[in-house]
Parts: C-alpha cells; structure tokens; sequence
C-alpha cells in the first residue's frame, strides 16, 4: 500500500530524484554566498574581516579508523570520491541500503543532521547582532558577543562546507545555498532557519551568558554525539568545533558569575532566567523515552550519545520524569543491551547534572543579601516540594537547577505536542508534582521570565556596574586573550577567506524556492509537491518528526 503525503513547503525536499542546479558549485562559490549572507542578514558589522575556515581535526587518522557503532560499526568511514581526490586515500561510499524505517538514501540522513546543525549554527550568529543595544556592556562583554557570533557562523560554514564537499551530486550544494538564503527573522516561514525554534532570541545581556552556559552546553552535548561520526570528515569536523565550544561555554560561566558578583541584578530574577533557559536546554536533546530518532541516529552512525557504549559504564543508572517512577522518576541501568530509544534520556541527564554542579559552585559567590533574596522567593514558590525536602531546599542555599520535568511544552517543537509519557503531568520547577493543570498554569505565572522581568533586567544592566568590570580584554581571564582557535598541524584546512572580500550580487535560492523554480521552468503547469512512501516510514514524513521523535 501507498499513501501520497503533502509537503511541508517551510521543510526542504531530502527526497528530490530531479534537482535544479545550484548557484553554488565549489567551496569559492560559497566564501561569495557567505558575504551576501552576512550583508543581508545584519551580521556583517560583526564578521567583516574575520577569518572563516572549514577545518577537519585529525582527518587521515579519522579515515584509517573504523565506524564505531550500529549497523556499519566495523567498517571503515565513509568518504567522498571528490575528498578522496584530494588526499589521495581510498574512497568509500555510503551505503546503497535501504530500510523500511528510512526515507530516503543513507546519504541523504547524513545530509539532514548536517543541514540540521547548519541552521541552528546560522541562526544562532543572527539572534545575538542586536545584544549591544540591549544595555551597557563592558569591553570583556563586548570581546565574547563578537567572538561568539564570528565562531557560530564558523560553525555554519563548516556545516555547509561538508554538504558542499561530500555530495557526489547536487543535493548537498543545494542544502548549502538554501542555508544561506533563510533567515532566522524573516516574517515569510518559508524564508527563515528550520530551526527557529530551538534559537530563541536574546534581548537581554545576562541571557547571552545563560545561552552560553546552557544552550552552547547543550550544543556540545549534541557535537560530542556526532564526534564518532561514520563519515570521516563530519567525525573531524565535530572535534574542531569541540574546541571552539569549550570556549563560549566558559564565556558564559564567567558572565555569570561576574554579574552575580557585581550584585545588582535581584536574586528573582537570576533564578528565573536559570531555569527558563534550563528549559530549553533540555528542550535541544528531544524526548527521552522511545525515540526513535535517537535509535536511527544510532543505527546509521551519524550519532552515540554515550560514548563508547562499552563495560564502563555497567551497573551506572540515569533518571528521567516518569509518573509511574517511584518517586515520580524511572531509572534506566547504561548499558549494551540498553534500549537504545532512550539515548536522548542519558544525554539530558549528563547536562542537567553539569548544570547543577554548576549551580552549587556558584552558590559560594553570593553574599548574605543575595542568599535571603533567594530563601525569600523560594519560600514562595516551593508549596508543592514536600517538607523534609523544602526544608533543605531553604536551608542549604543552593541555587537551584530546574528539574527535567519542568516546562514539557518545552521539549517539543510545538507547544501542543508534549512529552507522550507525561501527558496530564504537571510538576513544579523542582521536579514535584502540582494535582491539576490550573494550579499548573498559576504557579508557572509566579516563576516564568515574563517580557516585564525583562524590562526590569535592562533596567539593571543600563548602566555601569551591574556585573564587575575589571576583567579587560588580554587579561589572563580573557577567554580569549590568545585569539580564535587556530588549527592544529594534524588538522586539515577545506578551505579558509576573509569576510568581506568579492561579495557577490547574486541571489540565493531556499530549496522550495529552487525547487518552484526549476519546475516552472520545466513543465507549463508546476507538479503538487507531494511524494510517496511505503507504510513504515510513519516516523520520518518531515524534518519535523525526524528532529523530535
């Protein structure tokens, strides 16, 4: 049996048989395309002069070692016949397998998790442009904003450098060009990053330092799943941006604590942006229970979230919300024999437990009024957390970590699509139930960061003062003071340009766009957009389904 399913135009088609041709044919073509996205996007003013490299860490060795895990674990990685061209090594191809749990090829599923973490990396560049109008900021500050944004769109460049560079056809140049030509505020859907969901904007300056610290967190969690990558340049690829987010994670650490030193911004606020930006840390890893998007990253290489899945980890468990848990969690045992559906459970856990070892580090720097600031508002929102446990909560003073549970419009793209497992379950922002969904929808009013907190927030950082400013660009806390991250001598350097240079007036096209193009110019009346698919394929129809289930 076969259904014909419709497209979703704001998705680009994976699937595509006839493809128009790119306005992007070679690594050159894209430096161009760059330029023309960093002028029309805003950014420009940020990058010009910066330079942009697609790297590889330790490629030939990553081309000599075998796939680590799932179906072609053994074998050795895969790559391109125009990579092997370059390097003189042995080309292998992705497999021609199919499955009847995968759309389309093998090849294509690699370039889906590229594209994917290409637009966050793009939209991530542009959220960020207008945070020097948000308040003052301090020349640290100012340092961190512009290296961050130069390396996110580093990070972009990467993304589509290897799109460009190991499709032996069209597809991958094509990914690359529509990358470009969205927008992440553009009003037309059509036109912005898929994932403009996961890329909230940051209006406030002490929320670029909790991006940093939660967001780019996660951001390295889902790098280190794909550092045993099967294609070897991807493998490479991954461990140079590791380095680079090491970096933006301690940026942010560091704003933090020096605005909780500077001791201007109330305590209420602090823990509201903790754990609204908590939330949507978690929100990245998708759902922890019988996913099947983890299962098939796994199963084809491109991700292993615990890594390596091997006897050192026996007999260590992690814990994930679970209403039928004992107390109100489910423990899961790490092991081999695993179901592997509940990958995206241990990957949440690992960052929600950095996360709180962080809170508790920083609960040494506040001083007797922040740490009563804090019992004050606790005391106010903890009535659901049980008395022994509220107890040491008010006591011990620790800054507290939102818990896995809260927020479960969070962890789905649309806020009607909740986690299945706790559809009915309403927690409160430490992980304890609340009886109904009204008193649910009330206590969120008293601990959710509210447009109004944000007000008050620049209000605070408006002026001098309202973090510590003695820290100065070169300084030995300068996370930055030695400059980017350069390459190693083992490293390989694709391509490397300077920002600004031969700008192109060329148009870019999103794959819709190219795809109405090239129809219009073929046929007098333009198909439907709709293909066919087998039953089975339930779970893939769109990128939408593949990114959370």
């Amino acid at each position: 049996m076969r259904t014909t399913v419709e497209l979703n135009p704001q998705y680009p088609e994976f699937f595509a048989t006839d493809l128009p041709r790119p306005n992007i044919e070679s690594l050159e073509d894209f430096a161009q395309a760059y330029s023309w996205w960093a002028d029309t996007s805003g950014v420009m003013e940020w990058v010009e002069g910066a330079e942009m490299r697609i790297v590889a860490a330790d490629l030939l060795k990553r081309m000599q070692e075998p796939v680590s895990h799932g179906l072609y674990g053994g074998r050795p990685r895969f790559v391109s016949r125009s990579l092997s061209e370059k390097l003189r090594v042995r080309h292998v191809p992705f497999p021609d397998d199919s499955y009847p749990w995968l759309m389309g090829s093998v090849a294509s599923a690699f370039a889906r998790l590229a594209y994917i973490q290409g637009s966050s990396e793009y939209a991530s560049s542009q959220q960020q442009r207008d945070l020097m109008r948000q308040g003052h900021v301090p020349a640290i500050l100012e340092r961190y904003i512009r290296a961050t944004i130069i390396e996110e769109g580093e990070h972009g460049i990467q993304m589509a450098g290897w799109l460009i560079s190991e499709s032996d056809n069209d597809l991958g140049k094509l990914l690359a060009e529509d990358l470009l030509a969205r927008k992440a505020d553009n009003p037309d859907p059509q036109l912005q990053q898929p994932l403009i969901e996961f890329n909230p904007p940051v209006t406030t300056l002490p929320e670029f330092a909790h991006y940093l610290d939660k967001q780019d967190r996660d951001g390295w969690s889902q790098l280190r799943c794909s550092v045993d990558n099967a294609s070897a340049l991807y493998a490479g690829m991954m461990q140079f941006f590791l380095r680079q987010e090491a970096r933006h994670m301690r940026s942010g650490e560091q704003v933090i604590e020096w605005y909780l030193l500077g001791r201007k911004i109330p305590m209420e606020l602090h823990l509201k942006m903790e754990w609204e930006w908590d939330a949507i840390s978690y929100r990245l890893h998708g759902v922890p229970y019988g996913s099947s998007g983890a299962l098939t990253q796994y199963q084809l290489g491109t991700k292993n979230p615990i890594y390596p899945l091997d006897g050192r980890f026996r007999g260590t468990r992690f814990r994930v919300p679970h209403p039928d848990g004992p107390d109100g969690y489910k423990s899961i045992e790490i092991s081999p024999d695993m179901n592997l559906e509940h990958l995206n459970g241990y990957s949440v856990c690992v960052l929600h437990e950095v996360l709180r070892r962080n809170n508790r580090r920083r609960t040494e720097l506040l001083d007797g009024n922040q740490l009563k600031e804090m019992r004050e508002f606790l005391s106010r929102v903890t009535q659901y957390v049980p008395d022994k446990q509220r107890r040491k909560l008010l006591d011990d003073h620790p800054i507290p970590t939102a818990a896995l549970s809260w927020r479960p419009d969070h962890l789905a793209l649309q806020q009607m699509d909740r986690w299945r497992h706790i559809s009915g379950y309403w927690t409160d922002v430490f992980g304890y139930p609340i009886p109904t969904e009204k008193e649910y929808r009330e206590y969120r009013k008293l601990v959710e960061l509210t447009e109004e907190d944000r007000d008050q927030i620049r209000q605070f950082t408006s002026k001098p003062g309202w973090m510590i400013e003695d820290v100065k660009p070169d300084d030995r806390q300068d996370i930055y003071r030695t400059g980017p991250i350069e390459p190693r001598e083992s490293d390989t350097v694709l391509h490397q340009w300077t920002v600004g240079q031969k700008r192109t007036n060329r148009t870019y096209f999103t794959m819709p766009q190219a795809m109405d193009l090239w129809e219009g110019q073929t046929t007098d009346e333009a198909p439907e957009k709709a293909f066919e698919y087998e039953d089975g394929f339930e779970t893939l129809l769109s990128l939408h389904d593949d990114l959370i289930h």
